[in-house]
């Protein structure tokens, strides 16, 4: 067994981590924010539902199809050609990037809670961020494996945290507190529809690293454990997100925990156990978001490099360093993060906008490999042992596709325009990337490819047009 392959216990390491990293500590405020304990439990049934259609989707498609490594755009490619797989690639690129901007803005926010200067947002911030963006992406330099390995060490370090926090809030939790108003009759909220709908982006970025083990499934020791770390990691996440939320209802209202501060499960358990709770949870994000924020360091540079490989993005993102990591594709993955994090300054709410950027831009990727599942079932391009395990895949395809369907119509419109934006700027570096490894005369574009890349460049204006008006903003 190659000792520099990642094995079971790195890639849990990689999924749980990339997924229990930030949003943990801030979802009691960005779950109340538009919506009541009772909205707030019916969103986590619907989100763990198509979170388990989707980890199925990559526990099936590795075990179907383990020649396709990181197949995040892999499926896509495989199902709708090389256009459409680039786009998947970039797409999760560029959400990946965004997200490490949000670590970076709660990584901020937790140290301000000891350097009050720092909740200001000002110059201080910006010199932290963008430092702690290249320090994460030196330390992956020295090696993917090396990077895992110390991912796995620290997640004891969360799960013993995380066990504290859960503790003190049902230490605290009171019944009559949860059920008043359970679907926030007295507080002047939307419907029970608009409040769940209103979730979905911030439960989807809850789970946005489900795929993570399938990402690296090139470096892993045995493919068969990409499926089980992916599972592993799921049923974790879940139990903790829904849980941590929803107790949080039982120690404050509706109302006040959508004005709690970040790291907003710092202000619950204040509430719940005193000051030293508040201390505890800061202290607790700053030392997860320094882990979670490593594992997709590596996450986020492998698509590229791996992409870089196949003949999807230019040359230069493959090159390594000598010890086998993408330093290319880290350096140039590291520029991005710099520009974006330029960007979600000008938001209103500078983390929200970060986070709802990065899982709208998730979202192809994610329903690409669910149609992949629906459509290699379907037409048998996907062997199955018998009839019923070939059910069984189509209905988790289905599921996983129809459940993408519902976040693209959840993210609204005007992020949806806001991504076409990010693809748009993708459109130069696929035909470069062509133009490498195909033969003079050869077209770049086939004629569905086309017209896909004129609806995005028709996105892309109308979009521009409308921020330019004023009516599209972060």
């Amino acid at each position: 067994m190659d000792s520099k392959k990642v094995g079971l216990a790195g890639l849990v390491a990689i999924v749980f981590t990339s997924m229990v990293g930030s949003g943990v500590y801030n979802i009691p405020q960005n779950m109340a924010a538009e919506a009541s304990a009772g909205a707030s439990l019916i969103a986590w049934i619907i989100t763990g539902v198509g979170m388990l259609f989707l980890a199925l989707t990559f526990k099936l498609l590795s075990d179907k199809r383990p020649d396709i490594t990181s197949g995040i755009y892999g499926y896509a490619r495989e199902d709708l050609g090389d256009y459409v797989g680039f786009n998947a690639a970039w797409g999760y690129w560029v959400s990946g990037a965004v997200g490490n901007v949000a670590f970076a803005i709660l990584l901020n926010d937790a140290l301000g809670f000891f350097y009050p200067v720092l909740k200001e947002h000002g110059w201080e911030t910006i010199v932290l961020c963008l430092g702690m963006i290249w320090f994460f992406s030196f330390i992956v330099m020295f090696g993917v494996e090396f990077a895992t390995k110390l991912s796995s060490y620290s997640t004891i370090i969360i799960m013993i945290a995380l066990s504290v926090i859960l503790g003190c809030l049902i230490y605290a939790f009171d019944w009559n507190t949860f059920v008043d108003s359970f679907f926030g009759e007295k507080y002047n909220l939307p419907s029970v529809g608009k409040q769940i709908k209103s979730t979905m982006m911030v439960t989807l970025w809850c789970f946005i690293g489900i795929e993570g083990a399938v990402v690296i499934s090139d470096r892993a020791q045995k493919k068969s454990d990409v499926g089980r770390a992916t599972m592993i990691g799921l049923v974790g996440a879940l139990f903790i997100y829904s849980a941590i939320c929803l107790l949080s209802f039982g120690i404050m209202t509706q109302p006040e925990l959508s004005k709690a501060v970040s790291p907003s499960a710092g202000s619950v358990l204040k509430v719940a156990v005193g000051n030293w709770g508040n201390e505890f949870v800061n202290i607790a994000v700053i030392l997860s978001l320094l882990v979670s924020w490593l594992a997709w360091t590596v996450l986020v540079a492998e698509v590229p490099y791996a992409a870089s490989k196949d003949g999807l993005l230019p040359k230069f993102f493959d090159r390594e360093n000598r010890r086998k990591a993408p330093v290319s594709s880290l350096v140039i993955t590291a520029i991005l993060m710099t520009i974006v994090m330029g960007l979600v300054f000008t938001a209103s709410d500078v983390y929200l906008a970060a986070v709802n950027i990065a899982s709208v831009m998730i979202i192809p990727p994610y329903v690409l490999s669910s149609l992949y599942l629906w459509d290699g079932t379907e037409k048998h391009k996907l062997t199955y042992k018998d009839h019923k395990r070939r059910i069984k895949g189509l209905i988790i395809g289905i599921g996983g596709t129809f459940y993408g369907v519902w976040l693209l119509y959840s993210a609204g419109i005007s992020y949806l325009l806001m991504s076409a934006i990010f693809y748009f700027i993708g459109i130069p570096f696929y035909y470069r990337a062509k133009r490498e490894h195909l033969k003079s005369g050869v077209h770049i574009f086939n004629n569905k490819e086309r017209v896909l890349a004129i609806l995005i460049i028709i996105a892309t204006i109308v979009a521009v047009s409308m921020m330019l008006d004023g009516k599209l903003t972060t």
